[in-house]
């Protein structure tokens, strides 16, 4: 947990944790997950913590609600069960953040990107997390796509996936609506005086 303790002290106020396991099968870190929120709270009381990775179903947000969790990023889900999306916009709304991946979001199956943030708007949610995966290792960040949100989303989205640099979050520090940047603890701890709140 030193890691949670180095981010609060460089001013860190909101952390994003996915469980990645969760995402890829039925195996899940949850209480793993729980504990970390627990830890996080006790170091930056009244912090803002997202939580991501295979929330499927009601008794999966309210776990997380219950352990902490300020958000809640659903992704794979709205694509897999317009029902299950319905009923945890129902009880969760105000905690819910829809993810979209690239240029034509994949998981809207391959609707342009206009018509994507069109449908989540139609659906009720409030915010996006622009999940920018990279292809390459090395890959820069796709602020083309940003733009795009930014001018298309009438929403506020977060960006997160690809920051490896203080440049950057200089550039993402200019894109309109863009109300956060999600960095790898590993990057965050690296980059010299950056703007914690700014970074989730």
């Amino acid at each position: 947990m030193d890691w949670i303790h180095r981010m609060v002290d460089q001013g860190v106020v909101r952390i994003c944790l996915v469980d990645v396991n969760a995402v890829q099968g039925p195996t899940h870190n949850r209480p793993c997950l729980a504990q970390l929120m627990s830890a996080f709270h006790r170091a930056c009381p009244g912090g803002c913590i997202h939580v991501g990775g295979g929330i499927r179903t009601s008794d999966h947000a309210q776990y997380f609600l219950d352990h902490g969790a300020s958000r809640l990023i659903v992704g794979a889900i709205r694509s897999r069960s317009s029902m299950m999306v319905d009923q945890l916009l129902a009880r969760f709304h105000e905690h819910l953040v829809a993810a979209i991946t690239g240029p034509r979001a994949s998981e809207n199956r391959g609707l342009p990107l206009q018509a994507t943030l069109q449908s989540l708007r139609d659906q009720g949610f409030r915010r996006v997390f622009f999940a920018d995966l990279p292809e390459q290792p090395e890959s820069e960040p796709d602020f083309e796509t940003a733009r795009h949100l930014s001018h298309y989303a009438r929403l506020p989205f977060l960006m997160g996936g690809k920051f490896r640099t203080a440049d950057h979050l200089a550039e993402a520090s200019r894109i309109p609506g863009l109300q956060a940047v999600l960095l790898d603890a590993r990057v965050a701890l690296t980059l010299p005086d950056f703007d914690a709140q700014h970074c989730g």
